[in-house]
């Protein structure tokens, strides 16, 4: 299968940078305007575009639903709008672990670190994904639900 084929050949686009803690201040409470949004992502664009096209690959490769890439997405644009953009640094520790949150809330079997590990080729580790989560989670406030940055 096609899993299997990429962990046999650690399919280069799935190859990290260097990783590194995500990092953040407290985040607001308030809901992020509109305007800022926008500048928000103009300034991330790059990274945001390199961690969706991590997540379309990853969801060709492990089947998840098109469902829960959209949540991954959603939640993308939740941490932008919240002043936490990927970064060259960490965008495929990120991106692995907004999959690892959508498929938890969205998916009868979540996707298990092991299966993110080997789309790295066992470069990025179990504990940057759990400290990764951890900070992801108390950055939103443990709310996952997605929201519409334009509303």
């Amino acid at each position: 299968n096609m899993f299997a084929q990429n962990i046999q050949n650690c399919d280069s686009h799935f190859l990290p940078k260097p990783t590194s803690a995500l990092t953040h201040s407290h985040p607001s409470t308030h809901t992020p305007h509109r305007a800022s949004v926008f500048a928000a992502l103009n300034r991330v664009l790059p990274q945001r575009n390199a961690v969706i096209e991590w997540l379309y690959r990853a969801q060709k490769i492990l089947g998840f639903s098109r469902s829960t890439l959209f949540l991954s997405i959603a939640l993308l644009d939740k941490l932008i709008a919240h002043n936490l953009p990927p970064t060259d640094d960490n965008f495929e520790t990120l991106a692995g672990t907004l999959l690892l949150l959508a498929t938890k809330f969205n998916e009868v079997y979540p996707i298990t670190v092991r299966k993110l590990q080997a789309l790295s080729c066992q470069l990025i580790t179990l504990d940057q994904y759990v400290l990764t989560e951890s900070l992801l989670l108390d950055a939103l406030t443990f709310n996952l639900t997605p929201s519409d940055p334009i509303y």
